[in-house]
């Protein structure tokens, strides 16, 4: 099969974008492809070696997920690095770290195995190794959010990741919005140590950078803490003269309260 065919192409001959035959491949059996698209991913052309890639992750492939690791640790050498070409419509830049996120998000639906999990996590250590050079979004928050097993299996470098990309967004200009990516994990990290995400979000709260966003992405975030540090703060972002900042720390607050009767509720029984 020619590449276009192995990347946008089901199982039934149906032409599809990538995303779509990723998605059946979750619920078929695209075995027959994976010799294909391993020779593809290491002898394709740039576009082609990073699709190959992200569809064989997020089909659990072994290789995959170790191509994956190999170009997170050392972004300036993927096949691409001098000629992005998957761009985040926002910001412009390369896009193809947020595609590999959003790869080991899809993992999480294929049948587990040790090696699989072990790939999954180094995975996501990778990634987080870059999270402050790198355009996510949401899509590493959200691969975490997903999985309590995954996230445990990083908590070190999930408090790592945030400090630097705060860190960076204070003394270089980034072509995208550093700080509010930053916000993006604090809620994860909100979940595992309240008392560092406290001291992260001040330092984010503190600096010239930040912008209502950012403010109102950690307002949103510490609603998923469970400490007096985080509450503290959320109570004060309920006074701030923003409307949407003092409504989102109100709402995370009433989140909390109810995740806290729950608790007690179910502790009754």
């Amino acid at each position: 099969m020619e590449p276009e065919e192995l990347l946008f192409t089901e199982k039934d001959g149906t032409r599809a974008q990538l995303q779509d035959v990723i998605y059946d491949g979750l619920d078929h059996d695209y075995s027959k492809r994976y010799p294909a698209l391993l020779r593809l991913m290491q002898e394709g052309q740039p576009a082609h070696q990073l699709y190959a890639c992200v569809m064989l992750a997020s089909w659990g492939v072994p290789e995959g997920l170790q191509t994956l690791i190999q170009w997170a640790r050392n972004p300036d050498a993927t096949p691409w690095a001098d000629q992005p070409f998957t761009f985040d419509r926002f910001y412009g830049v390369d896009s193809s770290f947020e595609m590999m996120a959003d790869a080991i998000q899809t993992a999480a639906d294929i049948d587990r195995t040790n090696e699989i999990y072990a790939l999954r996590s180094e995975a996501v250590q990778a990634l987080l190794g870059i999270y402050h050079r790198a355009h996510f979004g949401r899509s590493l928050m959200l691969a975490l959010d997903l999985d309590d097993d995954l996230t445990a299996s990083v908590r070190v470098e999930i408090g790592q990741a945030v400090d630097q990309a705060i860190a960076t967004a204070q003394t270089s200009k980034m072509p995208f919005d550093l700080a509010t990516q930053a916000a993006f994990l604090l809620g994860i990290l909100a979940s595992l140590d309240d008392a560092h995400a406290a001291q992260a979000a001040e330092t984010l709260l503190s600096s010239e950078l930040v912008t209502n966003r950012t403010t109102r992405e950690v307002a949103y975030a510490l609603g998923w803490g469970t400490g007096a540090a985080t509450y503290t703060i959320l109570q004060r972002l309920t006074l701030s003269p923003s409307a949407s900042i003092s409504k989102d720390a109100q709402d995370s607050l009433a989140r909390r309260a109810t995740a806290s009767r729950q608790q007690e509720e179910d502790h009754d029984l």
